[in-house]
């Protein structure tokens, strides 16, 4: 048992990308009691190349946890586990006409919020289930955030947002942190820049950013502010 629990630590340390990792004795004695093996797939711990989770006296690992336990918010595209999900999602240009709702930023403040079947899937949402948060238009939103990197457009799926981008999308104040500048305006990176661009390029570029910035920063604040909305 001692050189199974060596071995253990050693391929931690030794092959894992995360390393230095160090299981705590608890953590080993749910992997040797579930023979060192992912309890969903049967994977070996030995052929991971990362640290598996230890949730629920199970051992799981990292495809299996982020297929089990994990939603990628339809904004960002990040991770973030299932508990924490936000009860914000957006109504676009595309599902407008099949939810039967204007466009915007959504609020779930009744669960279930909407119903369907495995035959039709969505068919509406309960009377009085889900509240209006703004009317941003998420679609203009992202693509114009997405020019900023010179990305190409993206249709975005109705789906529960990320916590983080629903405190994004309900605020407007801060926004300077909300939204930070492009690294193209860093003073960290002028020289890298300057190698790069010639003199009008880089102003050009700058001004762009600027511009994209602003913007953005304006939408959320015309989307959630009640005194912009009560002045127009």
């Amino acid at each position: 048992m001692d050189k199974l629990r060596q071995k253990i630590i050693d391929h931690a340390k030794s092959r894992y990308l995360s390393s230095p990792y160090e299981f705590t004795d608890e953590e080993l004695d749910v992997i040797i009691a579930n023979g060192c093996e992912c309890s969903n797939c049967g994977e070996s711990i030995f052929n991971l190349n990362d640290f598996p989770v230890i949730k629920d006296d199970k051992v799981i690992c990292e495809d299996c946890y982020r297929e089990e336990y994990m939603t990628t918010c339809p904004i960002c595209e990040e991770d973030y586990e299932n508990d924490k999900e936000s009860d914000y999602f957006f109504i676009t240009k595309n599902t407008t006409r099949d939810a039967r709702k204007p466009i915007g930023l959504y609020k779930a403040v009744e669960r279930p919020f909407f119903y369907g079947d495995c035959v039709t899937g969505f068919d509406g949402f309960y009377e009085g289930a889900i509240v209006q948060v703004n009317d941003l238009d998420i679609d203009e939103f992202v693509n114009i955030k997405l020019s900023r990197l010179n990305r190409d457009k993206e249709e975005i799926e109705t789906d529960m947002i990320c916590p983080d981008c629903a405190k994004l999308f309900t605020q407007y104040e801060n926004l300077m942190t909300a939204l930070p500048h492009y690294i193209i305006l860093h003073p960290r990176y002028d020289a890298e820049s300057k190698a790069r661009f010639d003199a009008a390029t880089l102003h050009r570029l700058r001004q762009n950013q600027v511009n994209i910035n602003i913007t953005l920063r304006g939408m959320l604040e015309k989307a959630n502010n009640p005194k912009f909305k009560k002045a127009l």
